[in-house]
């Protein structure tokens, strides 16, 4: 085959123009030797580029008879029909540049003009199988795939996901660009946008997100260590996780995002480089915990939403385009549209989500204004600079004065509803009794249930004892409780204590945990309660509890812990329950 002749096949592939195209037997066997100089050069223009994209491609979660799986070299190329562009592009821009082309018949007899991008050389082939022996057979992968006999199921698995995996490269290159045509895993009856598809997080084919979760649960390439959930698994958000990573998103702040449900407040924040400059800068400012991610998340979809808002009643687009002082008071139409401001009762539905994009706007000025001076971009730091005193003059009168006498309003004639000495009495007596009920039932038969509800107990008796925050106990660490302080006290300490307080401390047991704002929090617990949590983790491993899921109140099967509040209200509602019951 000529230079020409290659050129030709290869601007046909890109343009889906083949209809006519019946695949010839021998084209798929032509090296990557053919390439003729002029297309070398262009390829070594788009390295750079192609090396940026497969660095951010997060590792995906494959079987482990495939080592290395993710492997990427400068030999892998990206075609030049999928050149990338600096900015991110709209979300609007993305569902109409980016399609997946559906499959062509004609009468009943299929066309076979289906084309799938090399892992190794980029380039779209009829026949993945036969060039892969013909052109790659010194590839390790492909090495270990072609050692299976032909026909054979291990064969076909691991050419597909060879295949997938060179599909995966072109695809993702596809999306950092923001237009080109997407290779699915099995074509569509109709042309479809690009939104409406996802990889699949195990052998990385792209299917619909309609079949996605059917298709996951019966993927070949799925590893045996992943345990099948009851109930509904959000198979979206994994495959978001480890599919491509935008350029313009860190990997710890793509983790965060890519839990949030796939909705247009959503597409707003991954294209918002402002929303996504504040959530780096809380992300790591508070640290990777699950508590702060989920703050994270909060504070990005606030921004969201408010930017969503203005899109429907003002003429501004983006973060930035708020922080204007010049449009200012479109800024606050589109906080009161937020907020569900009443103009003839001057009320907010939310007056305390006001309050916060206060706080919000604020932040974006500052963070405008910093890199305005870094990059010594005199307009953008004059513009938040003049937001700011804007602001400062304003915002107290057109919103937060509002805003707060609405929090204080609601606050009135609301009745506080105080537990009596008796009722605490009650609770606490019915809490010892399921606690033994349970610890019985886990020592002799360990099951995930039993553990459920030896642990929610055991929450919720720390809570009332301590008088602590629920959210602090309930996200006590193991490691606190393992490495708790269990010597008597020191002579030089005990000499100074009376026989009473030599008693209490000898009597409890103290645990030093992270409280509000960072500060140490001392728990106590009593040998009744000691004895439940040392049971709890002896049979973490047997009860389902994830290795690392590192809360000594674990939810088996998952990542999370129990929370303290709906411990409280689940036990307080049986004692009233067994009260009226007796």
């Amino acid at each position: 085959m000529t230079d020409t002749d290659e050129d030709l096949v290869i601007d046909e592939c890109i343009s889906e123009s083949a209809d006519d195209y019946i695949p010839d037997t021998t084209s798929e066997s032509d090296t990557d030797s053919d390439a003729s100089p002029p297309q070398n050069r262009r390829i070594k223009r788009s390295l750079d580029y192609t090396l940026d994209i497969v660095r951010s491609l997060s590792p995906p979660v494959c079987d482990t008879t495939t080592p290395n799986v993710m492997t990427f070299d400068r030999n892998v190329f990206i075609s030049e029909a999928t050149g990338a562009e600096e900015e991110p592009c709209s979300s609007q821009n993305i569902n109409d540049s980016i399609v997946v082309r559906s499959c062509h018949n004609i009468g009943r007899k299929r066309v076979y003009d289906k084309r799938h991008y090399c892992l190794y050389c980029s380039k779209p082939y009829a026949k993945m199988a036969r060039h892969l022996e013909a052109s790659h057979e010194t590839k390790s992968d492909v090495a270990k795939a072609l050692s299976f006999p032909k026909a054979s199921k291990e064969r076909k698995k691991h050419l597909d996901y060879i295949r997938n995996r060179g599909n995966f490269v072109h695809n993702a290159a596809v999306m950092e660009s923001g237009k080109g045509e997407l290779i699915p895993f099995k074509r569509p009856p109709k042309e479809a946008q690009g939104h409406d598809f996802m990889h699949c997080a195990y052998c990385q084919g792209l299917f619909s997100r309609k079949i996605l979760w059917r298709h996951m649960r019966s993927c070949r390439l799925k590893p045996g260590s992943v345990p099948l959930k009851p109930g509904k698994n959000r198979v979206q958000s994994m495959c978001t996780y480890t599919g491509p990573v935008p350029s313009h998103i860190s990997k710890q702040l793509w983790k965060v995002i890519s839990v949030m449900n796939s909705d247009p407040i959503t597409d707003i924040i991954k294209n918002d480089h402002v929303i996504i400059e504040i959530g780096q800068h809380l992300l790591s400012k508070g640290g990777i915990s699950a508590k702060n991610h989920q703050f994270v998340r909060d504070k990005m979809r606030e921004m969201g939403r408010l930017v969503e808002s203005a899109l429907k009643v003002t003429t501004l687009k983006r973060m930035e385009d708020l922080i204007n002082p010049k449009k200012y008071i479109e800024t606050i139409k589109a906080v009161k549209f937020t907020c569900g401001y009443d103009s003839e009762a001057n009320k907010f539905v939310i007056p305390s989500l006001a309050n916060k994009l206060g706080n919000t706007l604020v932040k974006a000025s500052k963070l405008l204004k910093a890199q305005g001076l870094i990059s010594n971009n005199k307009e953008l730091v004059k513009n938040a600079t003049e937001f700011q005193e804007v602001h400062q003059e304003k915002w107290n009168e057109m919103i937060s004065a509002t805003a707060l006498r609405n929090i204080r309003e609601a606050k009135w004639n609301v009745p506080t509803i105080m537990p009596f000495t008796e009722d605490v009495q009650k609770m606490h007596g019915y809490l010892s009794q399921v606690q033994d009920k349970w610890s019985n039932s886990l020592s002799e038969t360990p099951s995930s249930t039993t553990w459920k509800e030896l642990a929610k107990v055991c929450l919720a008796q720390i809570i009332l004892f301590n008088r602590r925050r629920e959210g602090e106990v309930a996200s006590m660490p193991l490691s606190a409780f393992l490495s708790r302080d269990s010597s008597d006290p020191h002579e030089d300490v005990d000499w100074a204590l009376s026989e009473v307080e030599k008693n209490l401390c000898r009597h409890f047991s103290r645990i030093v945990i992270r409280g509000k704002r960072g500060r140490p929090v001392p728990i106590l617990l009593t040998p009744k309660m000691l004895s439940a949590l040392e049971l709890l983790v002896k049979q973490r491993e047997a009860c389902g509890v994830l290795k690392d899921n590192g809360y000594m109140f674990a939810r088996p099967q998952a990542m999370t812990h129990f929370r303290g509040s709906d411990c409280l209200r689940a036990f307080a509602k049986s004692v009233v329950q067994s009260v009226q019951s007796h």
